[in-house]
């Protein structure tokens, strides 16, 4: 088994699980790719012997694996380096992804649930801006706008509530900020996740 290709590995198109050129390439939450037909094959390796399927680990970096999507852009890659077109096999698997994604996905109350919840949540939500900061130009650059304006209040000597004259008060605005960009950057990411989910449907 080699390392898991990932949106860093400047666009590889060989999945560590057949060591071939990606078959219906998906994105699991902790950002690496494989082929959707292999991921199916582990997972259902991993549960021949359960009665009640529990999620796949990423063969990677042993995290859970509870959201798989598409990732077209290694699709289209991957599709042009073998001549062909495979857009009818790419329907079939996006059912798979759908109905793996719906069955472990967590509900919002389990993502808050515990720190350890959030704190994985969090891994995920970044692992997925990486993501969609390749496979998209347009979510590059919002995701870009949103660091960089954040970024500039911070180094900005307008503040709405000064430090001088506050104390450890004046900090509320700073920490309000900084959690407004969180939040913009975490509804990116849901929003991306849905629009490719959508995509994946209407094919």
């Amino acid at each position: 088994f080699r390392r898991a290709s990932t949106m860093e590995d400047d666009e590889s198109l060989e999945c560590s699980f057949c060591l071939d050129t990606f078959t219906a390439a998906v994105v699991t939450n902790c950002g690496h790719s494989y082929c959707a037909p292999c991921i199916l094959e582990y997972w259902e390796k991993k549960n021949e012997k359960e009665q009640d399927k529990k999620c796949a680990s990423c063969p990677e970096c042993n995290r859970k694996i509870t959201l798989l999507i598409p990732a077209y852009s290694l699709r289209a890659a991957s599709a042009k380096l073998k001549g062909g077109d495979e857009k009818d096999n790419d329907t079939k698997w996006n059912k798979f992804t759908e109905d793996y994604t719906k069955r472990y996905s967590r509900t919002a109350e389990e993502k808050k649930a515990s720190i350890t919840a959030i704190v994985e949540e969090v891994r995920n939500d970044y692992a997925l801006i990486k993501h969609i900061t390749r496979e998209s130009v347009c979510y590059r650059y919002l995701v870009w706008a949103t660091v960089v304006i954040i970024g500039l209040y911070f180094v900005s000597p307008v503040d709405f509530l000064p430090e001088a004259h506050l104390g450890l008060l004046g900090f509320l605005d700073d920490l309000a900020i900084f959690l407004l960009g969180l939040w913009l950057l975490r509804a990116l990411v849901e929003r991306y996740i849905r629009l490719t989910q959508r995509r994946a449907r209407n094919e």
